[in-house]
């Protein structure tokens, strides 16, 4: 196998799958703000998946979420 510095591990195979995760944090929500130009309603696109106890993949799919000022209990 032959590596490269844009493959270090090699190249994958037809077929292989990959994942990744990463938290979203307040200001990954903050800099998609500034580049979509929605300064008034910060919105993000998640990935989604629900998985049952038994590692089965229950749902999945895609959470659009916007961002609003929410009242304080009690105000």
């Amino acid at each position: 196998m032959t590596t490269t510095p844009t493959w270090p591990l090699g190249k994958p195979i037809i077929g292989a799958t990959a994942e990744m995760t990463r938290e979203v944090s307040e200001n990954d929500i903050d800099l998609f703000t500034m580049i979509s130009g929605d300064r008034d309603k910060p919105i993000a696109t998640l990935k989604c998946s629900v998985t049952r106890d038994d590692g089965i993949v229950a749902l999945e799919g895609t959470a659009v979420c916007r961002t609003m000022p929410m009242p304080m209990w009690g105000s």
